[in-house]
């Protein structure tokens, strides 16, 4: 590939350069063979959907040559809503993720809206905004351009928990398993 590449390493830190050759080809040169622990490499490319390559367990794993299709992608756009009276609710943060790698993330506008450009694939929508209950959703670019994310009111969580000397934290699990409260 010839032109502006951006790759990173997620879950770990893994130090690594992209080199361009004569010929103007990118190059990712690992700098480091420290533990890897199943990290995968996103690769963001202008004008092209984001391309997540991996996990790899060890770096030795990363092929010497990794072929990345290229894909310009769709629009997407994300309209966020009360689910009892379909307000649009502002500045509500939207992620668009692969698995658990988050690829893209805005706000809403005023409107509750928010524009993503060139995704493609199955992906996740996650939505949090103040008082409302996280939301996320699957779905696949290739069949909608647009989706709806209509959330709850939060409520709150009233109780009383004892802890032991030797305990400093604990988790309240509500009835959503994405949701959860720390004390």
């Amino acid at each position: 590939y010839k032109g502006c590449l951006t790759a990173k390493a997620l879950k770990n830190a893994v130090p690594f350069e992209i080199n361009i050759d004569e010929e103007g080809f990118n190059h990712l040169v690992l700098l480091s063979w420290m533990a890897f622990n199943e990290n995968s490499i996103l690769f963001d490319i202008p004008n092209y959907s984001v391309v997540v390559m991996g996990p790899y367990e060890m770096p030795g794993d990363i092929p010497q040559e990794l072929a990345i299709d290229l894909e310009i992608g769709k629009d997407v756009k994300v309209k966020v809503l009360a689910d009892r009276d379909y307000q649009q609710i502002p500045f509500a943060v939207v992620d668009i993720l692969i698995g658990d790698v988050t690829i893209q993330s805005k706000q809403t506008n005023e409107k509750g809206e928010v524009f993503f450009s060139h995704l493609k694939c199955k992906l996740k929508v996650a939505v949090k905004a103040e008082n409302y209950i996280y939301f996320s959703h699957e779905f696949d670019v290739s069949q909608t351009t647009e989706v709806a994310a209509y959330l709850k009111k939060g409520g709150s969580l009233k109780g009383h928990l004892t802890l032991n000397d030797n305990i400093d934290r604990a988790w309240v699990f509500l009835s959503n398993p994405e949701l959860y409260a720390t004390l």
